[in-house]
């Protein structure tokens, strides 16, 4: 009797592990994903890199684990860090990355490895000839380096090459959402084909810290991300300087690092800084709670007993803070921007502002605190909208089809030169 195949073997780079340490979209993606795939009998492993001992495990592979470079390339990195730190990183962490697949491949033969874009740090992984590279497109350097106030200049360019690179050498492409699909093709000038939008799946909420209406709290409202130009931070901040002054109870729970705030004008303000000059009102400011970054189990609680979410990103390719507060059944407020406005139906599911307009912003949150059957509803219409289209489970059957797609095409070559006339 014949054996059975065996399960589709997929590698997945995280940028760290484990998931319940990092706040990274990408790590809860990579998180999410292997559960849904799980279910589906796929199995997967982690490539990632700094994994503490009580992480690690054979479904961790370690780039810090590979081989170290020779002696004279040790020296070229060495130098090349002195003046361009950011290039010797990305050079250093490509090498690895390629040396700790190909070790991985050796003990545990994977069918397919997919990477995130940045900084092309999968392009001598695409260059293997063993597995297909898929590259799902977490945000370009041109869109997120851009949102973020990134100036353009060489070190700008460099990495947006190398991106470039990394995507006509991958096998395939697939990304959340249509518009950073379209993009990416027009910025880079490549078909990007095959290629699928598939949304970012999210881990379900348990019931007991999905949201639910407080109405004698004080009126709560949340902002999870880092200070700085790229999510949108400072019009939180801005906003609240209206919302607050209105509603003399209301807080803004700000969670997240303080990565600094780029105005566009030559200046960089730190989180207290900015609140200082933003909000000179002492009462009002005293209600903007600093939480600093935080476990995602403190976040998901925070979500339940949050009045509304906001996301004020200026560009996102998906939002993974939106779609976690989905999952939660919080009432939210989001920039009209990227994958967000392709996911997002206002009235219905969320409530949308203008991206970069503090003043639509402060006026949406008012329009949520004020009428408890909106927030009631827009909150029940964003759960549905996660169990639909973002569950680990329903977007795990996606990814596996497109991986099939992806490994079907790659074999076809093979069959049809096993066909040729003259084949032994």
């Amino acid at each position: 009797m014949a054996d059975a195949p065996r399960p589709l073997r997929v590698a997945l780079f995280s940028p760290e592990w484990p998931p319940e340490r990092a706040a990274n979209g990408i790590v809860s993606y990579v998180a999410a994903l292997r559960e849904g795939l799980a279910a589906r009998g796929v199995e997967s492993r982690v490539v990632s890199s700094s994994v503490p001992p009580e992480a690690r495990g054979p479904d961790v592979a370690d780039l810090d684990d590979a081989a170290p470079e020779p002696p004279l390339a040790r020296l070229r990195t060495r130098l090349l860090a002195r003046a361009r730190p950011d290039l010797a990183g990305s050079l250093c962490a490509a090498r690895e990355l390629e040396a700790t697949l190909r070790t991985l491949h050796q003990s545990w033969p994977f069918d397919l490895f997919e990477v995130e874009e940045s900084w092309g740090i999968g392009l001598r992984a695409a260059r293997r000839a063993e597995f297909p590279t898929v590259v799902r497109l977490h945000g370009p350097w041109f869109l997120n380096g851009v949102a973020n106030g990134a100036r353009r200049g060489v070190a700008f360019a460099e990495r947006d090459a190398r991106e470039r690179r990394l995507l006509a050498a991958a096998a395939a492409v697939s990304a959340p959402s249509h518009d950073v699909l379209e993009r990416s093709r027009r910025h880079f000038r490549l078909a990007l084909e095959p290629a699928r939008v598939i949304p970012n799946p999210v881990r379900d909420v348990p019931p007991e810290l999905r949201w639910a209406p407080q109405p004698e709290a004080p009126p709560r409202v949340l902002f999870v991300g880092r200070f700085d130009r790229h999510k949108g931070g400072d019009l939180a901040i801005d906003a609240f300087r209206e919302i607050g002054a209105a509603l003399p109870r209301a807080e803004l729970l700000f969670v997240g690092p303080d990565r600094g705030f780029d105005d566009g004008r030559g200046r960089t303000f730190g989180l207290e800084e900015y609140l200082a000059e933003r909000i000179p009102d002492p009462a009002v400011r005293s209600r903007v709670r600093r939480l600093g970054a935080l476990p995602p189990g403190e976040v998901a609680a925070l979500r339940g007993r949050a009045s509304v979410v906001v996301v004020p990103s200026r560009y996102e390719v998906f939002a993974m803070t939106a779609m976690e507060a989905l999952a939660s059944g919080a009432p939210l407020v989001a920039a009209r921007v990227g994958g967000l406005a392709e996911r997002l139906r206002p009235g219905e599911n969320a409530l949308c502002f203008e991206a970069g307009d503090a003043g639509d912003l402060a006026r949406r949150v008012r329009e949520v605190l004020a009428n408890p059957a909106l927030a009631a509803r827009i909150a029940a219409g964003g759960r549905r909208l996660f169990e639909q289209s973002c569950a680990p489970a329903a977007v795990a059957g996606e990814v596996q089809a497109f991986y099939g797609e992806v490994l079907a095409r790659r074999r076809a070559p093979l069959r049809a030169s096993a066909r040729a006339p003259g084949s032994p």
